[in-house]
């Protein structure tokens, strides 16, 4: 995704349009997270990614803009003018393509079924959480269908990559971070009627890093609630405000 194009002075009195640059939406709204927040950790905090992570993405947007957006030293973080004139215009960028996003979804309404993407766990009395999230999510957060679809590991990250999913759920375990999905760890409680050795279980959402983090917050909020035995409606209601 571009915002401007790139153009430079190659000689005297003749400018050379240089190629767009491809900002990602990812890095634009690392790149305003990171401007709010003027902190590199409670940034990433914020978007559910590490520290390096971020750092890498700035530097990769700072190079495709072909110049310094930021200054930090180890205590403190700072916009350059140039960087305070960017932040106005991906701003402008991610709130139009947000509200074009919203407004398709309310358009499309149960026509175009949202995926979650999920990993079945050993045991199967984690199925009620994932019904329980995914009958949360169409009814209070999307208003729209939502479909489970089950995968293995290697196509539910294909599936998360590809955008054939929205959302993923598989067991935490020791799974790696994938590069290019933002993920978050919940503990889940054993579901009434399926007590197990096994539980509490450690699950993993995972989404595009795309994803605005404001909906991944509430995401992950709702995700939280049920896995903790609050009510659907109330969890999704709490996940709203």
């Amino acid at each position: 995704m571009s915002i401007t194009d790139a153009v430079r002075e190659a000689t005297p009195g003749h400018a050379v349009k240089q190629p767009s640059a491809d900002l990602g939406l990812s890095r634009l709204r690392s790149f305003i997270c990171l401007a709010e927040e003027l902190h590199f950790g409670r940034a990433a905090q914020r978007l559910h990614i590490s520290q390096p992570a971020l750092s890498q993405q700035i530097v990769r947007l700072e190079k495709d803009v072909a110049t310094p957006l930021l200054r930090r030293t180890n205590r403190t973080v700072w916009l350059t003018p140039a960087g305070r004139e960017f932040l106005r215009g991906a701003r402008a960028a991610v709130r139009a393509l947000d509200e074009t996003t919203d407004a398709t979804r309310r358009r499309a309404g149960s026509r175009l079924p949202l995926v979650l993407s999920h990993v079945p766990h050993a045991d199967s009395g984690i199925g009620t959480f994932v019904e329980d999230f995914g009958a949360a999510l169409a009814e209070q957060l999307f208003r729209t269908t939502v479909r489970i679809a089950r995968h293995d590991r290697e196509e539910h990250r294909r599936a998360l990559h590809e955008g054939r999913a929205v959302l993923g759920i598989c067991p935490a375990d020791d799974e790696p971070r994938v590069r290019g999905l933002g993920s978050a760890d919940i503990v889940v409680r054993a579901a009434p009627g399926h007590a197990s050795a096994t539980a509490p279980y450690r699950l993993r959402l995972s989404w595009p890093e795309w994803a605005s983090p404001a909906e991944v917050d509430r995401l992950v909020s709702l995700a939280q609630d049920i896995a903790e035995g609050v009510p659907a409606p109330f969890a999704a209601a709490r996940a709203h405000t």
